[in-house]
């Protein structure tokens, strides 16, 4: 009776861990965006993307449409989106988009078709998904939801955080240097990379703060903090994103 009541209490034990594990990894990744939220920037949005190849066998319209309504359907989206067809030289879309009045969301079904005869044609196939929230104390948790749909799809991909802001104005380069330098301090960031001046500001660091990384130069990377000046709206965009900035800037 004895080993039973002590392995049942092992068992809670590991429980309790996992439990508390999960806690503070969401914790802990949380202070990513609190870090971000409480720099005070303006017009703050996030982008929570993903693309990868599908390793599935060739999917047909009907297929193609299902795949993505299915997607939505994780996502809570089961209404109000526009679902597009399109084939030209070769490459067909289907293409789901809804914008509400806090999120827009674009996921796409790329097939590439290549002819080798008559009757031959390799078909490579590839699932996008993008999400823009203007809520940003939502982003971490579709980042995880579209990291469990392309881990069920079988997609070998990461799935990218990019936290977006603006600052009034053009930021002499000491004030990029104090805010980035910040920024890295509450995140606890070490930098890998950088270059740093008026034309290109960029820094590549890590933070145990988030499990994921990608190897550059044979060191982890997993923040990439970014600033670039926008003339015609007169505003420095700020970017923060985990792993890496997918973003144009």
């Amino acid at each position: 009776m004895k080993k039973v009541l002590v392995g049942l209490v092992l068992i809670l034990w590991v429980l309790a861990g996992v439990q508390l594990w999960n806690l503070y990894g969401v914790r802990d990744q949380g202070k990513i965006v609190e870090a971000f939220h409480s720099s005070g920037f303006m017009n703050t949005k996030s982008v929570v993307e993903g693309s990868g190849r599908l390793n599935t066998t060739y999917l047909s319209l009907s297929g193609r449409k299902t795949m993505v309504q299915d997607i939505a359907n994780i996502l809570g989206i089961q209404e109000n989106y526009t679902l597009t067809e399109t084939y030209e030289d070769g490459q067909a879309k289907t293409v789901l988009h809804v914008k509400a009045k806090q999120a827009e969301t674009t996921i796409q079904i790329i097939t590439n078709e290549q002819k080798h005869d008559a009757n031959v044609i390799d078909a490579k196939q590839y699932l996008l998904t993008d999400i823009t929230l203007y809520d940003l104390d939502s982003a971490l948790g579709y980042k995880e939801i579209l990291d469990k749909i392309y881990q069920d799809y079988r997609i070998d991909t990461e799935v990218s955080l990019n936290l977006i802001g603006t600052h009034p104005g053009q930021m002499t380069l000491n004030e990029r240097n104090t805010m980035a330098d910040q920024l890295l301090e509450q995140i606890e960031g070490k930098v890998v990379s950088e270059h740093r001046d008026e034309e290109l500001f960029t820094i590549y660091a890590y933070t145990k703060l988030i499990k994921d990384y990608d190897m550059r130069s044979g060191e982890p990377v997993n923040v990439n903090i970014a600033f670039n000046y926008d003339e015609s709206q007169n505003v420095t965009n700020v970017y923060l994103s985990t792993p890496i900035i997918r973003e144009d800037y």
